[in-house]
């Protein structure tokens, strides 16, 4: 910003792999809201920790992840999922749609279909 460059994107971390660590997703979500940037939750590991809201430690772990355009998940993680299961989540309704559609999708990847995404 100061060298008059603009973000365009804030990635927070909730349950890092090696340690466990979880951002301040509330206060990654003010800088976002901020500087109208695109605010995603690397929530590979502690997306799991949303199940359980309204219960200690998991609910201050996880509180300002709902202020997130995007979360990412491994099921596979903390539930028990047998075989590697990711899902990536998002606020914006038709987003991914449009997303494949924008590089011409539909030309590069013929076999999706509008239910793949």
């Amino acid at each position: 910003i100061l060298n008059g460059n603009t973000p365009f994107f804030v990635n927070a971390t909730a349950g890092s792999t090696v340690a466990g660590a979880f951002d301040d997703c509330n206060a990654l979500a003010e800088i976002a809201e901020r500087y109208r940037c695109w605010l995603h939750v690397d929530g590979a590991l502690g997306a799991s920790f949303l199940l359980a809201r309204g219960e200690d430690p998991y609910d201050s772990l996880t509180r300002g992840m709902e202020k997130a355009d995007s979360i990412s998940w491994n099921l596979h993680k903390l539930l028990g999922v047998p075989l590697q299961c990711s899902a990536l989540l998002c606020r914006h309704p038709g987003c991914l749609k449009a997303a494949h559609e924008e590089q011409h999708g539909s030309e590069a990847f013929p076999c999706l279909s509008p239910l793949d995404t």
